[in-house]
């Protein structure tokens, strides 16, 4: 079959299942589009919480799962998030009525432990939104994944270096002598204590002896 005649004839195929079966956008809107988290005072004490308002304006119930996720192309002056555990979803599957309007809240919250070392960043992280239609019998879906972008700037300071791998290995090493010099001590203790007894104890069997030998004589 010529090129031609088999291009025609998928057109046309296409065309006719477009017009035979119903066709459903499984797309959503959301608001806001885009997050933006200062943290001007410091790391909060608690969690950051932002809300996004997924609204289905189709006539077909709707699950939209979420995930979070790093973006394929970046801002300029922003990177990666080193953790994307740092950020959460209150729902991973949000069902949502036809017609209707639900709330998905994100979660932000930098580890105790990483926060002197995470001064001066500005991150960029994705919230990509799937919506997925229930009950579309016989027809076309058209899905579209719209996506929330998340920049983070982190409050302004001296951030703590990391520790280079040689401390971690001398303080293991130091760790090990201290307990191997303990052993010892508490040897050296027990070893000095049964000698001082065994030389007591000899005093007394040479003093003993002694008096008995007077009392013979």
């Amino acid at each position: 079959m010529p090129k031609g005649i088999f291009l025609l004839f998928f057109f046309i195929i296409a065309t006719a299942s477009l017009l035979i079966f119903p066709t459903v956008n499984a797309g959503v809107k959301i608001s806001p589009a885009k997050l933006v988290v200062t943290m001007e005072n410091g790391y909060p004490k608690d969690e950051i919480q932002y809300k996004i308002n997924i609204t289905n304006p189709y006539s077909e119930n709707i699950t939209v799962s979420s995930k979070v996720i790093n973006p394929f192309n970046l801002t300029a002056n922003f990177t990666n998030i080193p953790d994307l555990s740092w950020v959460k979803v209150s729902s991973e599957n949000l069902d949502i009525p036809a017609k209707s309007s639900k709330e998905l809240v994100v979660f932000v919250d930098v580890p105790k432990g990483e926060k002197t070392r995470q001064y001066n960043k500005n991150w960029e992280i994705w919230i990509q939104l799937t919506p997925n239609v229930h009950n579309n019998v016989g027809g076309v879906v058209i899905q579209i994944q719209p996506t929330v972008k998340l920049f983070i700037h982190t409050p302004t300071g001296t951030a703590t270096p990391d520790m280079p791998q040689f401390f971690y290995q001398l303080s293991a090493i130091t760790g090990i002598i201290l307990v191997l010099a303990a052993i010892v001590l508490v040897f050296s203790y027990y070893k000095k204590k049964k000698s001082i007894q065994v030389n007591r104890e000899a005093m007394y069997y040479i003093k003993n002896k002694k008096n008995k030998d007077r009392k013979r004589n």
